[in-house]
């Protein structure tokens, strides 16, 4: 089938919606599907594996800056030049508003990549804005699936339950859990830098327990961890790693390698690092939030699911993890079995071929043909601002964050206010 995929990332390095749509596209053309790729970044880096089929589109970043209504436009005719017989809005909310202006017998797709945190609401209504002309939305947990229904009032049918998914490792996963279990060190790995959503605030916290309980293990954090240095203990017992930013590549290699990740967020989606974590026998320690991930993770027995915000509870998991090969060894064959049975490609492409092939009985009926409407677009929903140059949303987000604070403690304030600077 020809398909677009229109996104609000695909090149950049990381994780995110841009890994999942990396993935996606491979497994897609992979399975004979031809696909054209739509992204509103300004620059694509060179990838020689996919020639002409990207198609780069500049999202501008506030609607004073250009006429989004001619970008979108010429976007809109190469679209239909290239006559897809699907149209998969992945973060997009060019191509979902104008979902009524396409043929109707072309099948729409919208990817929701949140399961419903605050901050991240608008992907959510980029994701419904149309919602009634779009044949699937694809929510990527049961969390987000009954948050989409709650707070849109969407029919439950319309929406189908897709978790992301992950290319295997290359290497021989078995022989690398048998060798990461004759370690008699403990490697974690936090890949959350400085983010309060990602609960770097609480990962401190975890790690003067650790200190105190003696636990041996190595603490390797990496992401925008220059702000972390200055609230680690001055004198500490366990090796921690501060790496800073790093490529996916060498993201991944480090999680691969390692014997535990934690994800202790607040909010999430279906985070690709758990993924990449359980590929390789990773042991996960997750959050109970609203997330795929106390989905997937079955606790004690391919990981931990933890309260948000309880330290005590990881600094546990963790102290029970280095203290038992034989216990490491049953998770982390068990975190690569759930990969196996829930997260491979193979389930990935069986669920998204049963959208693709078939329109939704009692979506609204469109045009026989596709006809442009510029009064259908919605042209931006995620604006970068800044205090010197406010929106509404932005000032609102700001000062929700400020009345928040107050139950948090005072690291999570500080990052807070770190990231509101920035």
């Amino acid at each position: 089938m020809r398909i677009v995929l229109a996104t609000s990332a695909f090149g950049r390095d990381g994780g995110g919606v841009s890994a999942y749509n990396r993935e996606a596209y491979a497994i897609l053309t992979s399975a004979g599907h031809e696909v054209r790729v739509f992204t509103a970044e300004q620059t694509l880096p060179a990838n020689p594996c996919l020639g002409e089929k990207v198609t780069v589109k500049h999202y501008p970043l506030t609607p004073q800056e250009t006429d989004q209504t001619i970008i979108v436009h010429q976007m809109f005719d190469e679209i239909i030049a290239f006559n897809p017989d699907v149209l998969i809005s992945s973060d997009s909310v060019w191509l979902t508003s104008l979902f009524p202006c396409f043929a109707d017998r072309r099948i729409r797709i919208s990817i929701c990549h949140t399961s419903g945190h605050e901050i991240d609401s608008a992907i959510g209504n980029a994701a419904v804005c149309r919602a009634t002309s779009t044949d699937w939305l694809i929510a990527l947990s049961e969390a987000a699936n009954s948050w989409l229904i709650g707070k849109y009032a969407l029919d439950p049918k319309q929406i189908k339950v897709i978790y992301n998914t992950l290319a295997d490792c290359p290497s021989d996963v078995k022989a690398l859990i048998e060798k990461k279990c004759l370690d008699e060190r403990l490697l974690v790995v936090f890949p959350g830098g400085s983010s309060e959503i990602k609960a770097a605030d609480v990962v401190l916290k975890t790690l003067k327990y650790l200190i105190n309980d003696g636990i041996n293990c190595d603490l390797v954090w990496f992401g925008k961890t220059k702000f972390i240095a200055k609230f680690l203990p001055r004198t500490i017992s366990i090796p921690v790693f501060l790496h800073g930013l790093m490529s996916r590549k060498e993201a991944v290699d480090t999680i691969t390698g390692a014997h535990c990740i934690l994800l202790p967020s607040r909010g999430e989606g279906c985070p690709m690092t758990l993924l990449e974590a359980m590929r390789s026998g990773t042991i996960p320690i997750v959050s109970d939030c609203p997330s795929a991930m106390r989905e997937i993770v079955k606790d004690g027995l391919s990981g931990f699911i933890i309260r948000v915000g309880d330290e005590k509870g990881i600094a546990h998991a963790l102290e029970n993890l280095s203290t038992s090969a034989d216990l490491r060894k049953t998770m982390m064959l068990s975190a690569r079995d759930t990969y196996e049975k829930m997260l491979s490609p193979e389930i990935w492409l069986h669920k998204m071929e049963e959208l693709i092939n078939k329109r939704r009985f009692d979506r609204n009926k469109g045009h026989q043909v596709d006809m442009y409407n510029p009064q259908m677009l919605i042209p931006w929903h995620r604006p970068k601002m800044s205090w010197k140059q406010p929106s509404i949303n932005y000032l609102k987000d700001r000062i929700r964050l400020f009345k928040h604070a107050g139950r948090c403690s005072i690291i999570s304030l500080a990052l807070r206010l770190k990231h509101i600077r920035m």
